[in-house]
């Protein structure tokens, strides 16, 4: 892909990535948008993280929408999309904890980077879990799109609440259209982590007598 056809998401992305997204990997995260979810939202969400269609503070203010172009958050006057979406530093432990749990899940250890967590570039990741390994980092960025526009940074456990919820509302909708259906053991081994954090919690509880 030459720059000259090169879609203008990706020209604006690669403004701001280092190092920037090869046309390969940019046809790789589009390609797979339509197949990681049945549920549209989802789609839709990873679409507008890919197109960027989340409003940051200088084009709110252009807008007249807000007085201030600073971040949200952290009042920093540096409010580039991936600012906003990725490297404030209020969002820095969020991002972190994810990984850290992600990596746990599908057996690796990547290091955060938003090439992974917002693009979802997972094709490094083996092919058995590449859907589950793009889902998961899906609800991760679902989750600072919820908090878009206010100080308040996302919690890990909200994360996980979403997975599990996720989980059940495609295991569900396979049930209900078999046609449809997907490989159900996609999910595995996000169960077999989560069964092994309620066993580490219930063994760390302290019983007062």
């Amino acid at each position: 892909m030459t720059p000259e056809v090169a879609p203008k998401s990706m020209l604006y992305w690669n403004e701001e990535l280092q190092p920037e997204i090869s046309g390969e990997q940019w046809e790789f995260c589009c390609g797979q948008l339509a197949e990681l979810s049945p549920n549209y939202k989802l789609r839709l969400i990873n679409f507008k993280y890919l197109h960027r269609f989340y409003r940051i503070p200088i084009s709110l203010k252009r807008m007249g929408l807000r007085e201030t172009d600073e971040c949200w958050r952290c009042g920093s006057a540096l409010t580039s999309f991936l600012h906003i979406a990725w490297s404030c530093p209020r969002l820095k432990n969020y991002w972190s904890q994810v990984f850290v749990s992600v990596n746990q899940i599908v057996g690796r250890s990547d290091a955060p980077s938003p090439l992974l967590g917002l693009l979802g570039y997972v094709r490094d990741t083996p092919p058995a879990m590449r859907r589950l390994h793009a889902l998961l980092l899906l609800f991760a960025k679902r989750r600072v799109a919820i908090h878009w526009g206010r100080r308040r940074v996302p919690a890990v456990r909200d994360w996980l609440a979403d997975v599990t919820y996720g989980h059940t509302q495609l295991t569900t909708f396979w049930e209900l259209m078999p046609a449809a259906s997907g490989p159900r053991d996609i999910w595995d081994p996000f169960v077999s982590w989560a069964q092994g954090q309620q066993s580490q919690e219930y063994e760390g509880d302290v019983v007062s007598e």
